[in-house]
């Protein structure tokens, strides 16, 4: 389906206009029906009533907190996710306006990237899973434990100050203040996932199932095993050394067979497989909570979740060479199975009105499964030459997070001053709250492995033959294996006061508080091949398990040996602590004009450093002390920053402005940007949305920015509301990645410090019932926004780097995003449905070097629609259809005569599932 951008970009950016208009008049027609009505029929008039206030309950519950807001907010609440058919955070938060959803994870607001956003859980910062970023995957949430998510593009002094784009703040399930309990199971299909491809080895409910665990008798003697210039290793060279040295004399030959009895420890049985699936994807829910009044004003409530999920996924990419893309490339299958579970419980103690203390506890554990079968085609053997490349692999990541949080707020109410015996006092109302947030995150990826074939392919009918896995040399490495740990803790703690104060039409809140962030995160990263002679092991087999087998390996004919392969990926440790104080003073006059001025002071501490796994128990998790440090690295990776960083506010409201409230909205500050704590370390690391090397620089600095935001809202009695919002930023030093000259078909950047860097933009955004159209049309609304830059560059001029283009976009922002949303609700309320479009421009993805153009990703059309049968009050039956359009996943670049190659395509497929929920 062929979608012309220019008339679709046109006509959206004109429908809010004529929305505005419509929603006006529709405001006044439906006041004058309405009059007209209720003289006529007061009792279907009350129903009418009824049915609008449901039709608009997806944004009225919102609305409130956006008008009193003094600052530059959105909302998402529960009922816009679930309207939507949105599965997890990561799928919701593409909807909000000027937010791109980037690899299914990353949301990016406003064109800046992951690093300019500020991602909170209740208030509190938490670890990340990913390997290769600070900030949290949101994937990895679902959207059944969210109570809304707030979205905060400008600044206030109460938020980090780590703050460019915008900060997230999920805020989850509050404890019920009745029973309530529920149960729910869904199912699905994806048109592309029927067939998936598999290896022996499973998981328990996400766990690994121990098939690919590393041998302890390998991990022990990686301890031990060295040979004389102190280097790790594990070659029979280093075993006879070692025994040698601890008064025990063997012979090479017998050190040969130590090393294959290592070999040996590992598991083979990795052969790839076709497997069917009917249904990809499967799922179930149960929550019970209750409150329970316990005397005394005192009331404690509990809730208790459970969220099970597994899909299959096989999707078939194509990446192409820029130079030879039609004898160059890469055609990959991957499937995966992803299995997520998220428990949550949580407990909470209120004294009235005035007192409560809450915990909210998390386990969160999403597991991937990945297998690739890849032909791959390269200078040596182009697709004409009639051979090639088989490439096996299987990789098996498994994430979890567990948080432990403790809330509190106090207000010092008349029933809390009546305990004390204290009278009214200029005290009264006083607010405290506080949190405490300890959180863990881990990631593991026991013996993910990779093997290479060779193959002879008939040039005229495309058949394979003589496909034969290959035993070191030049070709590849025999059989590799690949273990990975990240371990990410974090302390997140703080408090803010509050203190009201009037005088005639004034009303004043002076607040401040204090924070402190604490978080260490380790990564390690193992090696190991089990390598032969190809001149023995002569015999042609595609199978993992044949070609390493017991038999084979056992045999000292063979030559196998189990080596550790150096790597540039060096283990690394970076901690970081943020200390801050803060201050705000809010003064408003008759709740017409509001004045916010605050600001942050904030104390920022860094250590990076690679460690020597010499030094350390382990290979995979070490205990680490200051021997454990390369020398020398220590002093280069810490760096202490700290700054003030204000904020300003002005709120104008008017009544009867087109609207019943008009809110316009002024706000500025000064803020920071801080890298990834992987990019403070020197040492590389591959990121896996690029496949991009990414080089450390501990030398980079923090950015400066300066953001500027104007808000105008109008918000109609009807729930109905419109949004026109203008921003601007100003970064210096902005951290980039920047493209290096690499070897063969290798991607390479470095983390450096750029120049300069501006965006800016205007955001129109939306909601208004059709009732304007008739009977009809009150069963029908449309919401919306639109997000188009008029600046995005990003100047390097002055670094030293071989980047093609020096002025360019910022990485990732798209100058056009649009999403449209179609709703209806039958009178009866008893069906519910929507229809939801999203696209964005295309964005530059990676920038070129060596003179080669930059590659950009290109525009992803996603339709999905949602439709809800509530068969009764308490059992709702739910149908989602998503990617109705088919769109695919595309990277194009140009070549040297500027003729677009795509270098890289995917397909994503249409998904369909029914899920049934039964409230209690």
């Amino acid at each position: 389906m062929t979608i012309n951008k220019t008339f679709s970009k046109a006509g959206l950016a004109a429908f809010p206009l004529c929305l505005l208009s419509a929603l006006i008049s529709s405001s006044v027609i439906a006041q004058t029906e309405n009059e007209s009505e209720l003289n006529k029929q007061i009792g279907q008039e009350i129903e009418r009533v009824l049915v609008r206030g449901r039709l608009q309950t997806a944004a009225e519950s919102i609305v409130a907190e956006r008008i009193e807001a003094d600052k530059v907010v959105d909302i998402l609440g529960i009922d816009q996710i679930s309207r939507a058919g949105d599965s997890n955070i990561a799928d919701a938060l593409r909807r909000v306006p000027g937010l791109t959803l980037v690899d299914g994870k990353f949301i990016y607001i406003r064109g800046l990237g992951e690093r300019y956003q500020n991602v909170t859980l209740n208030g509190a910062a938490v670890p990340s899973p990913d390997l290769t970023r600070n900030v949290i995957p949101l994937d990895i949430f679902p959207t059944s434990i969210v109570a809304d998510i707030a979205v905060q593009k400008g600044y206030s002094a109460d938020k980090s100050a780590v703050f460019g784009g915008g900060a997230i703040d999920i805020r989850t399930n509050s404890i019920p203040d009745s029973f309530m309990a529920y149960i729910g199971a869904s199912g699905g299909i994806n048109n592309l996932s029927d067939t998936y491809l598999d290896y022996p080895g499973g998981n328990d409910f996400g766990e690994e199932d121990g098939s690919r665990a590393f041998p302890s008798i390998v991990s022990s003697t990686l301890g031990s095993s060295f040979i004389d210039d102190g280097d790790l290793d594990i070659s029979p060279t280093a075993i006879q050394a070692t025994a040698n040295r601890n008064g025990t004399n063997i012979t090479f030959e017998e050190a040969e067979a130590l090393n294959r009895e290592l070999a040996l420890s590992f598991n083979r049985d990795l052969d790839l497989s076709e497997k069917d699936r009917v249904v990809q994807d499967l799922g179930f829910e149960v929550g019970i909570g209750d409150t329970y009044d316990i005397g005394g004003e005192f009331t404690i409530g509990g809730l208790l979740t459970l969220n099970y999920d597994e899909s299959v996924r096989t999707q078939d990419r194509i990446s192409r060479r820029l130079e030879e893309p039609e004898e160059e490339f890469t055609e990959t299958t991957k499937s995966t199975q992803d299995t997520s579970v998220t428990i949550t419980a949580g407990i909470a103690l209120k004294w009235g009105y005035d007192h409560a203390i809450e915990s909210k506890n998390f386990f969160i554990r999403n597991t991937d499964d990945e297998t690739f079968l890849s032909n791959e085609y390269n200078d040596t053997s182009g697709y004409s030459s009639g051979g090639g490349f088989r490439i096996f692999e299987g990789i098996f990541e498994q994430r979890e997070l567990q948080i432990n949080q403790m809330s509190g707020r106090h207000i010092l109410g008349e029933d809390s001053r009546d305990l004390i015996g204290l009278g009214s006092t200029f005290l009264d109302d006083l607010e405290l709250t506080w949190f405490f947030s300890d959180s863990n995150a881990t990631t593991q990826i026991p013996n993910a492995f990779t093997s290479v074939a060779t193959f002879s392919r008939d040039t005229a009918t495309n058949e394979f033959s003589n496909v034969n896995i290959s035993l070191g040399g030049i070709v590849s490495n025999g059989l590799q294996l690949d273990n990975l740990d990240l371990d990410d803790q974090l302390e997140s703690s703080g408090f803010e006061m509050k203190l009201p104060l009037y005088a005639g039409d004034w009303a004043f809140e002076l607040s401040g508080g204090a924070r402190i962030d604490k978080r260490g995160r380790i990564s390690d990263q193992l090696t190991l091949t089990i390598d032969g002679s190809s001149v023995v092991n002569s015999n042609v087999t595609d199978s993992i398990s044949t070609r390493f087998s017991d038999e084979a390996i056992s045999n000292p004919d063979n030559g196998f040996e189990l080596s550790l392969e150096t790597s540039e990926f060096s283990p690394s440790l970076a901690a970081t602590k943020v200390e801050a104080i803060f201050g705000q003073v809010n003064i408003d006059w008759n709740d017409e004009l509001t004045v916010v001025v605050g600001s942050r002071f904030e104390d920022y501490r860094q250590l990076s450093a690679i460690f020597d796994p010499l030094a350390v128990s382990s290979p995979i998790l070490p205990n680490l002390d200051s021997s454990s440090f390369v020398e020398g690295e220590l002093a280069d990776g810490v760096f202490q920053d700290d700054g003030i960083y204000p904020s300003a506010s002005v709120v104008y409201k008017m009544y009867d402005f087109w609207a019943e409230t008009f809110k316009l909205n002024l706000m500025w500050s000064e803020n920071v940007i801080r890298p990834d704590m992987r990019e403070i370390v020197d040492t590389s690391f591959r990121d896996p949305v690029t496949d991009f090397i990414i080089s450390g620089n501990s030398s980079v600095t923090p950015s400066d920015i300066t953001n500027i935001d104007l808000r105008a809202e109008w918000f109609f009695e009807s729930g109905n509301n419109f949004t026109v919002s203008v921003f601007h930023k100003d970064i210096e030093n902005p951290i980039e990645l920047f493209s290096q000259t690499a070897t063969g078909n290798e991607l390479r950047a470095e983390v450096l410090n750029a120049g300069s860097a501006e965006i800016s933009g205007l955001e129109v955004e939306w909601m208004v019932n059709l009732e304007f159209l008739g009977d009809i049309g009150s069963l029908f609304f449309v919401q919306g926004n639109i997000t188009n830059l008029f600046s995005n560059e990003i100047d390097a001029s002055g670094v030293e780097s071989d980047v093609t283009n020096a002025v360019r976009p910022l990485t990732q922002a798209s100058d056009f995003i649009a999403n449209v949303m179609v709703g209806f609700d039958s009178e009866d309320g008893n069906h519910s449905a929507g229809l939801a479009f999203n696209t964005f421009s295309e964005r530059l993805y990676v920038s070129g070097a060596s003179g080669f153009a930059d590659s950009y990703e290109q525009p992803f059309d996603s339709l999905d629609f949602t439709y809800t049968y509530y068969v009764q009050e308490d059992l709702s039956v739910k149908f989602k259809a998503k990617n109705l359009l088919d769109a695919k996943n595309q990277i194009t670049q140009k070549d040297n005569d500027g003729i677009d190659v795509t270098r890289f395509e995917q397909a994503v497929g249409q998904g369909y599932s029914v899920s049934v929920k039964y409230k209690f």
